[in-house]
């Protein structure tokens, strides 16, 4: 075999020997070829007995379509699919029958279909648990930092341009408000004016338009104060994810299909419970901004009586959202510590006489691990209702 291995392309190709084969192929190929011609049918219809017996489905379904027309509603379309399929089935068995190891290929690459695939999803559920975004200073919460405009800028910019002078103009109608009301009690009693209540009212008009003012530089540092807890603990967090390749001694077609379409439907649902927990942090990190932008206006209603709710309502709202970000990375902590106690969804290993059960169970036992993933991305999007309900909105 070693001097087989050996030999040049060009003695093989002149021998009529396959180009392409494993040495598994090889082996069998020339144990083959030792046979007498009248035992080499049984043994390759031994050896290829789910090929053939994908073929004899094929047929079957061919002919039982063919025999009931009338009952078959999609028979111009099934017709030629199930030509196309047979033609194939047939066309690959005849040509391994003719030249055994000649389509030694087929197993390989779709053992390098899967291995690629499964490699993909195991990407996308790491991706996951990645809590630099929750972590990012405020200024970079979406990782840009090339020295021009972004939207931190921008947003900063229409809070001092036009979000800040509405606020202002609403804080001098609410104190003139109060002012009117001071003096209106006054005049109705005999002791004057409320001295003491009257300097609470300049104090906090003073305040609140400091804070207004300054509304953008204060919410960014409570921000990073928050930013700072949730990088510490995102520090510890593991990947989750760890999808082991397919070996290379399973060879078996039909436990490569089945592990093949296993990789398809783990991929799928690799990429939507991605797609979620990326999706909840990004809205997260858009509605920070938001409603730091935004804040000047229902701070200014503070010094109101009648609009104080709403005051008080938005700093609930914008304390929920900051919350969220650490309600995210708990559970992105408490999900890594499930994966990792469950190990890492493996392939187990498999040989010749156990490639079909070994397949099967490492299916179910792959499968069986996604209702965690579909779980996370759940309580991902749950995370901001939970936050709210803690600081009671």
């Amino acid at each position: 075999m070693e001097e087989a291995g050996k030999k040049s392309l060009f003695w093989r190709f002149a021998s009529g020997e396959p180009l392409w084969m494993s040495s598994k192929k090889r082996s069998y190929r020339e144990e083959y070829l030792e046979l007498p011609i009248g035992e080499r049918v049984w043994h390759w219809m031994a050896h290829h007995k789910i090929a053939l017996a994908a073929l004899a489905l094929v047929l079957a379904a061919t002919i039982s379509i063919a025999a009931a027309p009338d009952d078959a509603e999609a028979l111009p379309i099934l017709i030629p699919v199930i030509g196309i399929g047979a033609a194939i089935v047939g066309g690959i068995s005849a040509l391994d029958f003719a030249i055994d190891g000649v389509v030694s290929w087929i197993p390989d690459m779709i053992r390098g279909f899967c291995n690629a695939t499964f490699g993909l999803a195991e990407t996308m559920l790491n991706s996951c648990i990645d809590s630099n975004m929750l972590g990012n200073e405020f200024r970079y919460m979406f990782g840009i930092n090339n020295g021009g405009s972004t939207i931190y800028d921008w947003l900063h910019r229409i809070q001092e341009q036009f979000i800040i002078p509405v606020a202002m103009l609403m804080l001098v109608i609410f104190f003139t408000i109060g002012l009117a009301k001071i003096l209106g009690d006054a005049g109705k009693g005999d002791t004057g004016i409320d001295t003491w209540q009257l300097i609470i009212t300049f104090l906090a008009f003073a305040g609140t338009s400091v804070v207004i003012e300054n509304s953008w530089t204060i919410m960014a540092w409570c921000y990073n104060l928050a930013a700072g807890v949730i990088s510490a603990i995102g520090n510890d967090i593991e990947a989750v994810a760890s999808l082991q390749t397919v070996p290379d001694s399973v060879e078996n077609a039909g436990v490569l299909l089945s592990l093949a379409l296993a990789s398809i439907i783990v991929v799928i649902l690799a990429f939507f419970v991605m797609l979620i927990t990326q999706a909840s942090i990004i809205v997260r990190g858009f509605q920070l901004y938001i409603y730091t932008a935004l804040a000047p206006i229902p701070l200014a209603t503070l010094t109101s009586e009648s609009g104080r709710a709403m005051g008080t309502g938005f700093l609930k709202r914008w304390l929920a959202t900051i919350i969220a970000g650490l309600v995210m990375i708990l559970l992105l902590g408490c999900f890594s510590q499930i994966i990792h106690g469950m190990g890492s969804m493996a392939i187990p290993p498999m040989d010749d006489s156990v490639t079909a059960e070994g397949a099967i169970n490492w299916t179910a036992n792959l499968l069986g691990c996604f209702p965690l993933y579909i779980a996370l991305a759940f309580c991902m999007l749950q995370s901001g209702s939970w936050a709210r309900e803690l600081v009671g909105v």
